[in-house]
């Protein structure tokens, strides 16, 4: 992209003078996309401004500075007392009860729904381990699946549980999800037979939100 520089000797208020810069400065955000990125707003050769799209222009690159300036979303959370899954495949929240880190306390414990505070890429982590005595009444571990939502809907499956060579039913995986702020996102889990299942291994049994972007 060319720039052409016209200069333009005359008497001048201070006012003047920084409005003008102003007006300077939104003509090169709104001509300068590769700069500065998408805003709500652009302009073609000769058309008349608008102070409502000037602002609106500002307003987006200033939350964006803001967004990049701030603390990152991120979460690290694990463990849970006991989790009564049903059967058939009916799938219910997994609540990570110890949260290790929050920084911008958007994860609920008690519900294990995660609020985004900020619109982004966010990736998700999870893993779980059943050993014995995680399942109420049984020794033969039921598989299971964990499938990421987002406000309420079913995006993706994380992982299918398999047996390790300790008989353990076992399951690690990551996703990615696309939020809004104030959309929540959860990890759920469903079992073909069900059971109770109990946290035993904290370290095990975690789960990971960063947002990436």
């Amino acid at each position: 992209m060319k720039l052409k520089m016209i200069v333009v000797d005359m008497e001048l208020t201070k006012t003047q003078r920084r409005v003008g810069q102003g007006v300077l400065a939104a003509l090169l955000i709104a001509t300068s996309g590769i700069a500065f990125g998408g805003v709500p707003n652009t302009f073609a050769a000769g058309q008349t401004l608008k102070a409502a799209d000037m602002n609106a222009n500002f307003s987006a690159l200033d939350g964006r500075i803001t967004a990049l300036e701030g603390p990152r979303s991120y979460v690290a959370a694990h463990g849970f007392s006991s989790l009564v899954v049903p059967a058939n495949y009916a799938f219910v929240t997994l609540p990570f009860g110890t949260v290790a880190t929050d920084t911008l306390s958007e994860y609920n414990p008690s519900t294990g729904v995660f609020t985004a505070k900020q619109a982004g890429a966010y990736l998700v982590c999870t893993s779980l381990s059943t050993s014995d005595g995680a399942v109420t009444g049984t020794t033969t571990f039921p598989p299971y699946g964990v499938d990421l939502f987002v406000n309420g809907t079913r995006e993706e499956t994380l992982f299918s549980s398999f047996n390790d060579t300790n008989n353990n039913v076992v399951g690690t995986g990551c996703g990615m999800a696309t939020l809004a702020a104030n959309d929540t996102l959860e990890l759920k889990i469903a079992s073909k037979n069900g059971g109770t299942y109990h946290s035993v291994a904290g370290v095990w049994d975690h789960i990971r939100i960063a947002r990436v972007n």
